[in-house]
């Protein structure tokens, strides 16, 4: 019989409360760094001050000192906090497998061609795990990641996605795909980042025109290319050329523009329930599955998802006979505790139950222990 809350919040902040002494000598070790941070980065700034009207090159090197150090004040604040975290983990590895039913909380992360076929996410070439939770639930195994996905080009870097990924195998037979996202979410179907779909449009259809107009502008002033010497075969064009001309540039670049978002297209699917269909939208491959998938009972679950993770932009994948879902959330989850909080505190471990109970009891809320319907 499974514990409740309260008694497995209690043995897990039983064993952090023994790690108190580790974490009072890493704060310790952390304020001497940070007091060095302090003293290093004011002294070399006052020397800076100090060489200002007379050695440049002094004042531009106590300048870059004071700087980094300034950097390294911040950057320490944050590493420490998550190196602490990673030692309470791996010093509760075993209680947290046993309470929860884990087989490991380091699992395997997602392959890369895994997260592209399950089309919840716009083209990355960049994935950042950060934990990797495997367990089995009512004989449903599941895999929880938090990972940040993104898009880094040579001048650029785009957050596609930061947040959970969950996914279950499925009792049910997926023959096809099908999927379910917030209204207004772009970021899906390895589609390019939206942004830049609205640079590209952005270009061809306010950037070019601009760049164009002075030209139009002069070739409809004939005697004024004339007096600069246009070439003789320039004045044969005439104002509606180039209008028509660079309007079918225009039409170009849109029209590419709306093949690139309508690639991998999948069917729009249109459902009984008017309130599910106004907050996400349904794509399938195979409508008449995609109905069998999504009951009303099953849309009904859905919707109260939103509440239970407190986001709004949630969406889900049925595909190669797994379901899997994409929450997103700025903040770490799954933590014991903190380098500034005292372990005796129950905080931490209660919302570190809660959320990974959560996601446990997605799989009683969908049944998808059950080989009937969702």
């Amino acid at each position: 019989m499974q514990e409740d809350k309260k008694t497995v919040v209690d043995k897990l902040t039983k064993k952090i409360a023994k790690y108190e002494p580790d974490r009072r000598k890493a704060l310790t070790k952390l304020q001497i760094k940070e007091v060095l941070a302090v003293i290093i980065g004011g002294g070399c700034w006052k020397l800076a001050g100090f060489f200002y009207d007379t050695l440049s090159n002094l004042y531009i090197f106590f300048g870059l000192i004071s700087i980094i150090a300034t950097i390294v004040f911040f950057i320490n604040l944050d590493n420490a906090n998550k190196d602490f975290k990673e030692f309470l983990k791996k010093k509760c590895t075993s209680l947290i497998k046993k309470e929860f039913g884990l087989k490991s909380i380091k699992g395997t992360k997602y392959d890369k061609q895994t997260l592209i076929d399950s089309n919840l996410f716009s083209n990355f070439n960049e994935l950042v795990y950060d934990d990797i939770i495997e367990g089995c639930h009512n004989k449903v195994p599941y895999t929880i990641a938090e990972v940040n996905i993104a898009h880094q080009g040579q001048k650029s870097y785009i957050q596609v996605f930061k947040g959970v990924i969950i996914s279950f195998k499925s009792h049910k037979k997926i023959n096809s795909h099908t999927l379910i996202t917030t209204k207004g979410d772009t970021q899906i179907r390895n589609y390019p980042p939206a942004i830049n779909i609205l640079l590209f449009m952005f270009i061809f259809g306010v950037i070019l025109p601009m760049i164009l107009f002075p030209f139009i502008f002069a070739i409809s002033f004939k005697d004024l290319l004339k007096l600069i010497d246009f070439p003789q075969i320039l004045l044969q064009i005439t104002t509606f050329d180039v209008l028509s001309t660079l309007m079918l540039v225009v039409i170009i670049g849109f029209v590419l523009a709306a093949y690139i978002t309508q690639k991998r297209k999948m069917q729009d699917v249109k459902l009984e329930d008017n309130i599910f269909e106004k907050r996400f939208n349904v794509y399938a491959q195979d409508q008449v599955e995609a109905r069998y998938l999504l009951t009303p009972t099953f849309m009904e679950r859905y919707k109260s998802l939103e509440t239970a993770f407190g986001t709004k932009k949630i969406k889900c994948a049925f595909f190669d006979d797994q379901i899997m879902f994409a929450i997103p959330n700025k903040d770490d989850l799954f933590e014991l505790g903190s380098l500034y909080t005292k372990q005796s505190s129950r905080k931490a471990v209660g919302k570190f139950y809660d959320e990974l109970k959560s996601v446990q009891e997605m799989i009683d809320h969908f049944k998808l222990n059950e080989k009937t319907v969702l």
